[in-house]
């Protein structure tokens, strides 16, 4: 119950940040290939039906997000990204280099919801109150959106 709580407050708060503006960032994508981590090889699952589902069959699509920001403000001192589920990736000082990487995982289970599928950058100040944000989501069709605006489709 306190977990629906504080996420209910966690929304309302990210309800008015506004986005960042275009001009002001670059996103680049990093496609890579990787292999799904295998199971513990010691565990044992007696449902015939998940131990074929669940078998990596190869190296999968991986997405890697890169984000360039492009004119800091005076009043930003630093860099949070969260996802979805509240989890934070990354909390950073400004730094000379504004460059933040956001693994976004596996493609399919982005697209299917099983992993986290939106990640949200906010710029914070010295007090850790958001100034702007850059919210990026991969829909279940496999569009990607930035700060609302379509970007592409996997």
């Amino acid at each position: 119950m306190i977990f629906y709580l504080i996420s209910f407050f966690l929304l309302l708060q990210t309800s008015d940040v506004p986005f960042r503006a275009k001009d002001d960032f670059l996103v680049e994508l990093k496609y890579n290939f990787r292999d799904k981590p295998t199971k513990d090889p010691n565990s044992v699952n007696f449902d015939p039906r998940t131990v074929k589902e669940r078998q990596p069959s190869g190296p999968l699509p991986y997405l890697i997000v890169k984000v360039k920001i492009l004119n800091p403000k005076a009043d930003e001192l630093r860099f949070k990204c969260e996802n979805n589920l509240g989890r934070s990736l990354f909390n950073k000082k400004i730094d000379k280099v504004l460059i933040y990487d956001v693994d976004m995982g596996y493609l399919d289970d982005l697209k299917d919801g099983i992993t986290p599928h939106t990640y949200t950058v906010y710029a914070l100040t010295g007090k850790r109150e958001a100034i702007n944000r850059i919210e990026l989501h991969v829909m279940e069709d496999g569009t990607f959106m930035v700060n609302g605006e379509k970007r592409g489709k996997f």
